[in-house]
């Protein structure tokens, strides 16, 4: 499976195929038993988990907030692995937010 760069992929398949394995592997919840999952030709399982949450993340189908949010609100949501600790955001944060 190859993605490029801003493109949109759609996982589809019957119960038991393996979509939620994949993702838990993409987001490094789970190991692979044989081979190799690559990003940027970076192996994925060597990748620091924020840089790995600056390339990729997952809304989860039945994952609920804790409190109603704006769209702005949960596309600021993806800024948060650019931010250092305890940061509340920063002029980039509000133009991408925008843009997006």
């Amino acid at each position: 499976l190859d993605i490029a760069p801003g493109e949109f992929v759609a996982v589809l398949g019957p119960n038991g195929a393996g979509k939620t394995s994949l993702l838990r592997i993409l987001l490094g919840q789970s190991h692979l038993s044989a081979g190799t999952v690559e990003v940027n030709g970076d192996d994925l399982h060597h990748i620091p988990s924020r840089r790995r949450a600056m390339s990729m993340a997952v809304v989860g189908q039945e994952e609920q907030p804790s409190a109603e949010l704006t769209v702005a609100e949960a596309v600021g949501l993806g800024r948060t692995p650019y931010r250092s600790a305890w940061s509340t955001g920063s002029s980039d944060d509000k133009t991408v937010v925008d843009r997006a």
